[in-house]
């Protein structure tokens, strides 16, 4: 991961420039495929995704269904192994495991739709309005009934600049810096962003108390 991250702030910082200049980051094969695996990791890795996905309260009633699978084509638990899935210590060490190999998986469905998306580039061009950045960063955009990142109607931003937000858009190998200065749809991601992270960070106080308090 480390090692991801390091390339990850490279590109940050190729795509953050040439956006500020009003160019196309030119990302080469390479680049693109670095930061593919960046966006999907920071999309599952961060903790506020995973206590999204596996929250304590509900780690009991998801581990049911795999319990009475075992059962039924293993063998039934022991009286001691029984009494084992009662104990907090236990399911907070199997919850802890579930994490690490959530972690750990390549997310191949996922990174495949990556891989035939090209790069879309928002660019805040209004000096007075900025993106967050908060602790589980990228928002997903989706409507009634349509939900996976292969539909064209699902957007999925990631703001890594005040200024600068990147989404996986159009098709393989295609960029397309887009300005925006309305307020509007900068609000929409910045809202999507506070309501899922824990920790949120922006230009101004008077930016992350609008986000507290929406009139």
């Amino acid at each position: 991961m480390a090692k991801l991250d390091g390339r990850a702030d490279q590109i940050i910082e190729k795509i953050v420039s040439a956006a500020r200049k009003e160019r196309r980051p030119c990302l080469t094969e390479a680049e693109k495929k670095a930061w593919d695996a960046f966006f999907y990791y920071q999309w599952k890795r961060v903790p506020d995704s995973l206590e999204k996905n596996l929250g304590v309260a509900d780690f009991k009633a998801f581990i049911q269904p795999l319990v009475s699978e075992f059962e039924t084509r293993i063998r039934p638990l022991t009286p001691e192994e029984r009494e084992s899935l009662e104990d907090q210590d236990v399911l907070e060490r199997m919850k802890q495991n579930a994490k690490v190999m959530a972690v750990a998986d390549p997310g191949l469905e996922v990174r495949t739709v990556l891989d035939q998306k090209g790069l879309g580039i928002a660019l805040v061009t209004n000096p007075n309005k900025s993106f967050v950045v908060g602790s589980f960063p990228i928002a997903k955009l989706t409507h009634p009934g349509r939900s996976h990142l292969a539909d064209p109607s699902v957007e999925v931003w990631f703001p890594i600049a005040n200024d600068v937000a990147v989404t996986p858009a159009l098709s393989r190998g295609v960029e397309k810096l887009v300005p925006i200065a309305e307020d509007r749809y900068i609000r929409h991601i910045n809202a999507s962003v506070f309501r899922q992270s824990s920790a949120i960070a922006g230009r101004s106080k008077e930016l992350i108390e609008s986000l507290a308090n929406p009139r």
